[in-house]
């Protein structure tokens, strides 16, 4: 948060998305809500972030709200034919949950394949 005030401050445009706001429906990534065929997506946003030539990916729950944030922008970027290597994953940025490790790394890994990159903060990447 300190780095992003820093952004800010210095003149960069920081954009604050807020998920979670429907009481009805859970919502572990950024642009959907876990069932998006019942409730909204924020398909404007999703559009706009595909459209970024690097978008930078941090956040608490990494087996969950990172990976199904991950999940959800690849899919747009793939359905677009856009590359997926404009999507970095700041490593150290995030916390992981215990008993998914497993899981998360194969789907990271799964990812990383695809041309997303992993990388972290001390990183000119």
């Amino acid at each position: 948060m300190g780095a992003l005030c820093f952004y800010e401050a210095s003149g960069g445009k920081v954009t604050r998305v807020f998920k979670g706001m429907d009481s009805l429906s859970e919502m572990y990534g950024v642009f959907a809500c876990e069932y998006p065929e019942k409730r909204h997506a924020n398909r404007a946003l999703l559009r706009r972030a595909a459209g970024f030539d690097k978008i930078f990916i941090a956040g608490e729950a990494k087996s969950h709200c990172v990976l199904s944030t991950l999940k959800q922008l690849a899919a747009c970027m793939e359905e677009k034919g856009k590359s997926l290597s404009a999507i970095r994953v700041l490593t150290d940025c995030m916390s992981a949950i215990s008993g998914f490790e497993e899981t998360t790394e194969r789907e990271f890994d799964a990812l990383a394949a695809k041309g997303v990159v992993f990388t972290d903060t001390k990183s000119n990447g």
